[in-house]
């Protein structure tokens, strides 16, 4: 390799860690990756107890993130350093399975150019979530796939696929649709030996079969009642009503194109070489694409009054983070395509759509606030009070998780909370009050509880004296100093 390679290789190298370096503490945790601090932070009993109580993931993820708080902290910085690992070494595996897949170098350098710039990339790689390490299971998984196509008989390939399977499966249990997914590229390639490959997935399940109670029990607990949440997002009762199978929905409609291209293989080869000479085709596609993406990084999609996708992209949507394990693929798959443009002029304006696209992209993720401002209520508290009394009104567990890790309270007071999962109980108003009559001063938090909206601070108003009141992204926050003259709860 030429110094001019390694040296423009090792530069998109240096500024994928800085994009994913770039303001990675700046924002508050979030939702999700509240629980992943927490069950992180537990001991390693409690840790599996709660993961599958809470999660529809295995535990791996968590188990690794227990040992890294033990190491490095609890840092925001810290939890999510790891995903940035993770995505920097996907890079590494995508360079080299770009060479494997093409011994283009143009393509793979083309393709790790788009890895390092994507906006999604950059996205789940500063969230402490099981996202980025999938992401890098897969890649590498994929990897020895394409080392077993072209040595079916070198052992060592068979147990990188197996090592790499088995960590996916212990990360997301999307990994089990996966090994049909690959059964599928081998008759497509007319791989021959079968046995090997049935040997190694063979074991690879045999590993993961204490995982099936754990399954069980977070099918059974996390479905219950998740169709009349996902309505509640907006999302169409059709598809809400799938439940936990709906964040396969994007896979599943993979395998089936997959499926359909394999019986019909004649006519697809056809097709698929005709797209390969269509420059313009392929440039007026990309164009509809940039508009779609940008539009996207900034809006919500609805069509006929049917919230498709609730949030911009900008925002973790739990669709996208599901299927985002196979956008370097399509990365790939855009680079080899755009190499194949006949025309230079066409062939540097695709690069450059494709990079502006992702420069706009990242423009609305770097200066959106996409996150509850935990932090800054934190602070602000922190600036008045050292150790306040905190009423917490929240939606849902995260809340109280987030609440704990910011705001240093000695008493924290959930006026709401779940018995059950999506069961919401509340405080007993006169224990409340009685409470609040020995207190010289408190707060009130309203973290977006659709249920109770301001009812709290309203009953509040009306016994004691209000004296600050802040508004953060998603979060209210109200100081009482003292309680109303003759005020007696009845």
């Amino acid at each position: 390799m030429e110094k001019k390679t390694i040296f423009l290789i090792s530069t998109i190298f240096l500024l994928a860690l800085a994009l994913r370096l770039y303001q990675l503490d700046d924002e508050s945790l979030w939702t999700d990756e509240a629980f992943s601090v927490h069950h992180a932070s537990e001991d390693l009993p409690q840790l599996l107890a709660d993961v599958s109580l809470t999660e529809a993931v295995p535990p791996g993820y968590y188990i690794f993130l227990h040992f890294w708080i033990k190491a490095f902290g609890n840092s925001g910085f810290s939890v999510r350093l790891p995903s940035v690992i993770f995505s920097l070494l996907s890079l590494v595996v995508l360079f080299f399975l770009s060479q494997k897949w093409k011994k283009d170098l143009y393509i793979a350098v083309l393709s790790i150019l788009f890895f390092a710039t994507s906006m999604l990339q950059i996205l789940y790689a500063q969230e402490a979530r099981i996202y980025s390490l999938f992401t890098l299971l897969f890649l590498s998984a994929l990897y020895f796939l394409a080392e077993i196509k072209d040595h079916p008989s070198a052992s060592k390939f068979y147990v990188g696929y197996a090592l790499s399977m088995l960590l996916a499966l212990f990360t997301n249990y999307l990994a089990l649709p996966l090994i049909f997914g690959f059964t599928l590229i081998l008759l497509w390639l007319h791989f021959t030996a079968w046995k090997r490959w049935i040997w190694s997935n063979f074991l690879v399940l045999l590993c993961f079969l204490p995982l099936l109670p754990v399954l069980k029990f977070q099918f059974i607990s996390l479905n219950y009642g998740l169709a009349q949440s996902l309505i509640n997002k907006s999302m169409p009762a059709f598809l809400a009503n799938m439940g936990l199978f709906v964040y396969t929905l994007p896979l599943l409609m993979l395998f089936a194109l997959t499926l359909l291209i394999l019986r019909h293989k004649e006519k697809m080869s056809i097709f698929w070489q005709r797209f390969s000479q269509a420059d313009l085709l392929f440039f007026y596609l990309l164009l509809v694409w940039a508009s779609f993406y940008i539009y996207l990084s900034f809006k919500p999609l609805t069509l006929l009054g049917i919230s498709f996708i609730r949030s911009p992209l900008t925002h973790s949507y739990f669709l996208i983070r599901h299927s985002f394990f196979l956008a370097p693929v399509l990365y790939l798959l855009v680079a080899w395509r755009i190499q194949k443009i006949k025309i230079a002029w066409l062939r540097i304006l695709s690069i450059a759509i494709v990079l502006i696209t992702t420069a706009t992209a990242l423009s609305a993720y770097y200066s959106l606030s996409t996150k509850a401002e935990w932090q800054e209520v934190g602070e602000f508290i922190a600036h008045y009070s050292d150790s306040p009394l905190v009423l917490l009104d929240k939606g849902g567990m995260s809340n109280e998780f987030l609440a704990r890790y910011y705001i240093k309270s000695q008493v924290l007071v959930k006026l709401t909370w779940s018995e059950r999962k999506r069961e919401s109980s509340q405080i007993d108003e006169e224990q409340l009050f009685k409470m609040l009559q020995q207190r010289p001063d408190f707060w009130l938090i309203l973290a977006k509880n659709p249920k109770t909206g301001d009812y709290y601070r309203d009953l509040l108003d009306a016994y004691f004296h209000r004296d600050l009141s802040q508004e953060f992204n998603e979060i209210k926050v109200y100081h009482y100093a003292r309680y109303i003259e003759g005020f007696e709860y009845q």
